[in-house]
């Protein structure tokens, strides 16, 4: 849906309107897109008032605006904002994670518990596997520091297979372990390598470092 995106300072809209408004309708009119939005303000003249209804903090908020003429058309009515696409959120999200996690080595098991939630059934299925790297919005898997470290600790807890970022595989030359070291370079390749596991339980199948 439109969104104001921004607003001229000192013009008719300033301080009425404000970035991140999200336009529900102008005079009444719904206004599913930016051009619905523009083609009611240009339909008044120049110094009528212009209603909108408008979604700030989630909550329908009545605005009027006063039109002023173009400084770039004579004769078009304009009120001082640009306008975007906007997006509306009904869900609530709120997490608390503790003082015991810090830094973003966690991410990707972060990214894979939060599949598990969003996907039908459990991606797990009882298998004991840890895994670390940094996550990026596209699904990237980072390098991180200390990732010897983190493998003596999950081998301690028990965990039979390790997701190791494909960065850090390098970093690997001195380590001996009994767990299955698998390489990772997205969330797509953890996601498919879990789904492989619960399937066959055979690390052979998958990239090792």
């Amino acid at each position: 849906m439109p969104a104001i995106y921004s607003v001229t300072v000192g013009g008719p809209a300033h301080k009425l309107l404000l970035p991140g408004d999200l336009v529900v309708s102008v005079d009444g009119v719904p206004t599913p897109d930016d051009e619905a939005v523009a083609k009611r303000i240009r339909a008044h003249s120049i110094g009528e008032r212009v209603r909108f209804v408008v979604i700030r903090n989630k909550v329908k908020t009545d605005v009027s605006v006063t039109t002023v003429e173009s400084n770039v058309q004579s004769d078009v009515p304009v009120v001082g904002i640009t306008l975007a696409t906007g997006y509306r959120y009904d869900p609530d999200i709120s997490f608390d994670l503790g003082q015991q996690i810090g830094g973003p080595s966690a991410g990707l098991v972060f990214a894979l518990a939060i599949y598990d939630k969003i996907t039908n059934g459990p991606l797990l299925a009882g298998r004991h596997l840890a895994g670390t790297g940094k996550i990026t919005p596209n699904g990237d898997v980072q390098a991180i520091g200390g990732v010897q470290e983190k493998i003596a600790s999950a081998e301690k807890a028990g965990a039979v297979a390790f997701f190791v970022p494909a960065a850090n595989c390098r970093d690997l030359e001195d380590v001996r372990t009994g767990m299955a070291l698998i390489k990772i370079a997205t969330l797509t390749d953890a996601i498919k390598a879990v789904q492989t596991l619960n399937v066959s339980g055979d690390t052979s199948m998958l990239p090792h470092c």
